[in-house]
C-alpha cells in the first residue's frame, strides 16, 4: 500500500528497503506539553461512559457521552459548566439519543451543531440555547446503518457524514437531500470510515480505520489518494479514528491503535507526534487557543488538552 497516490499528489520522497516510503522507525520525542486534564468515568455531570467526539472549535469544548447517551459541554479549559441531560438520556424521541458519536459546530458561537445520533440511526441538527437543545431537524434513518462521524462545510452549508457500518461517506444539503456516497479508492474500498474533516481549501479527509489509513477526496467527493498503512512508524498507522485540521492547514490524526496523535502538513507530510504516550484516543479537536484537545479511554481524565504550536 502507498503512502498516497504518488502521481496525483506529488510524491518524491525516497523508497526504502522492502519497497516501503519510511525508515525504520524510532519513537520520536512529542510536541505537545499536556496542560489541563479532566473528566472520570461514571454518569453524574462531568463524568462520561466512553468519550467518545469532541469539537472544541466554537469555545466550549463538547464530547459526544457515548455510553450515557448524552452530550456534554466543557470550557475551553476543560471546566464543566452545563450539560444536556434535558435534552440527553436513551430514547428514540427528538430530544433524546441512543449512542451519539460525531459532534460538529456550525458557526463560531456554537449555537448550531450536528450530532451523529448512532443508535437512532439519524443525524440530528440542533440549536443551543440556555436552557439545552433544541432539535430543529434530523434526517436518515431510512439511509444511514451506523452514522458515526459528522463535519459541516461553512463554505457550501452543507453536512458531511461517515456511516460506519455502510463503509460509506455521503455529502447533505441541511435538510437531509442526500448528493450520494463518494467515489472511494477502487483498489482498496473504505473499510469502516470513522471521522471526516475538510480543509480550507475544500480537501476531503475520511479516517479509513479498517484499512489503516486516511482517504483524501475532493469537494465533490471524487478520489485523490491515500495517506498511510498499517504500521507504527511515521505516516503509519493502526486504526486511526479522529480527524481535525488546524488554522494552519495541518492535518492530525487520532492514530488509536498507537496510542498517539499525528500531524502532517497541509501536501501531506509527515511532521512529528503531537502526542504519543496517550490510552486510545478518539475524538480530536483544536480550540479557539490554539490547543489540542483529545477525548481517550483514560479512566482517570477522558479529555486532555495539550499546547502544540
Amino acid at each position: 500500500m502507498e503512502f498516497y497516490n504518488r502521481q496525483t499528489m506529488g510524491y518524491n520522497g525516497p523508497t526504502y528497503a522492502g519497497g516501503s516510503s519510511f525508515p525504520a522507525y524510532t519513537k520520536p520525542p512529542q510536541r505537545g506539553h499536556l496542560i489541563h486534564e479532566v473528566g472520570q468515568y461514571g454518569f453524574r455531570l462531568g463524568m462520561c461512559n466512553y468519550p467518545w467526539y469532541v469539537d472544541a472549535r466554537a469555545g466550549d469544548i463538547v464530547i459526544s457521552d457515548k455510553g450515557n447517551d448524552r452530550i456534554q459541554a466543557m470550557t475551553s479549559k476543560g471546566d464543566v459548566h452545563k450539560t444536556f441531560e434535558a435534552y440527553g438520556g436513551i430514547g428514540h424521541t427528538a430530544n433524546k439519543f441512543v449512542q451519539p458519536s460525531g459532534v460538529a459546530v456550525c458557526d463560531s458561537t456554537g449555537t448550531n451543531m450536528v450530532i451523529a445520533d448512532t443508535g437512532n440511526r439519524r443525524v440530528n441538527l440542533v440549536k443551543v440555547s440556555g436552557e439545552g437543545f433544541d432539535m430543529v431537524h434530523s434526517f436518515g434513518q431510512q439511509d444511514f446503518i451506523q452514522p458515526m462521524g459528522v463535519e459541516f462545510d461553512i463554505r457550501r452549508n452543507v453536512i458531511l457524514v461517515t456511516d460506519y457500518m455502510a463503509s460509506r461517506v455521503t455529502l447533505h444539503e441541511l435538510n437531509g437531500l442526500s448528493h450520494g456516497p463518494f467515489r472511494d479508492d477502487p483498489q482498496c474500498p473504505l473499510k469502516g470510515p470513522a471521522d471526516v474533516a475538510i480543509s480550507e481549501q475544500g480537501q476531503i479527509f475520511v479516517s479509513d480505520s479498517g484499512n489503516d489509513s486516511i482517504q483524501v477526496f475532493d469537494k465533490s467527493g471524487n478520489f485523490i489518494g491515500r495517506l498511510g498503512e498499517r504500521g507504527s512508524g511515521e505516516g503509519q498507522f493502526i486504526k486511526p479514528w479522529g480527524v481535525c485540521i488546524d488554522r494552519k492547514g495541518n492535518l492530525l490524526v487520532a492514530d488509536e491503535g498507537n496510542n498517539r496523535v499525528q500531524m502532517f502538513s497541509s501536501d501531506l507530510r509527515y511532521i512529528c507526534d503531537v502526542v504519543n504516550d496517550i490510552h486510545t484516543p478518539k475524538g480530536i479537536s483544536v480550540g479557539i487557543h490554539e490547543q489540542l484537545v483529545v477525548t481517550c479511554g483514560d479512566p482517570r481524565a477522558f479529555v486532555k488538552i495539550y499546547n502544540y504550536i
